[in-house]
């Protein structure tokens, strides 16, 4: 506990954990648990049940390019797009739903696969990577441990609170879940430093000063 108090130690752990909550409240887990119902709900034309496999399949796929980008890339510029991109699928989304247009059914089923992709690509798996990075030895088991909860938590949270959100429209839900990317965006942007070649030392160094645009 001690250990926690300290700044270069308690910042990281915080940060992460605010990124597994905004993540959830990003709406990932009902995109990938009610994703018949969606498509379903959206009017698609094609088969709900294919559409799932689809998904499925779209996000291995990006899952694995992002294993073999991601230490090209880098951890922060691939978070900030992919929570970005998320988020203007999820508005995309909503705005189909609440916009009658003709002849667009195709576009849920895009909008979809756009975020699945963004989420397979970065904000997926790489927030569990920057556990083993981002948090100092001293305190990785009780770091790892309080962001795992917060995961837990609030995925948790979303299934409990889903249904209800659909009594105000799967529009408006949607754009709640693009809000929280939004500001999992901003949060990414302005507090993520690049750990892509450092040491545990230059990444402490970086949240004893300005953590924001470290390189």
């Amino acid at each position: 506990i001690k250990q926690l108090a300290r700044p270069q130690n308690y910042r990281p752990v915080l940060l992460l954990a605010a990124v597994f909550i905004l993540r959830e409240l990003g709406g990932q887990h009902v995109v990938f648990s009610y994703t018949v119902y969606l498509f379903q709900k959206a009017g698609v034309g094609l088969d709900a049940f294919v559409c799932t496999i689809l998904v499925g399949v779209v996000r291995l796929v990006f899952t694995v390019v992002s294993a073999a980008v991601v230490d090209r890339v880098g951890r922060r510029p691939l978070l900030i797009a992919t929570s970005f991109v998320c988020g203007a699928a999820e508005v995309v989304g909503a705005v189909f739903l609440l916009v009658d247009v003709p002849g667009s059914s195709w576009v849920p089923l895009a909008a979809v696969l756009v975020f699945v992709s963004s989420y397979g690509l970065g904000i997926g798996p790489i927030p569990w990577t920057l556990m083993g990075e981002l948090i100092p030895t001293p305190v990785r088991n009780i770091g790892s441990s309080l962001c795992n909860l917060n995961f837990s938590l609030f995925t948790f949270v979303i299934s409990f609170v889903f249904p209800y959100l659909m009594e105000i429209g799967l529009g408006y839900a949607l754009l709640v879940f693009a809000s929280a990317n939004a500001i999992l965006t901003l949060l990414l942007w302005a507090f993520l430093p690049e750990t892509r070649g450092k040491s545990l030392s230059d990444l402490e160094n970086a949240f004893q000063s300005s953590p924001g645009h470290s390189e």
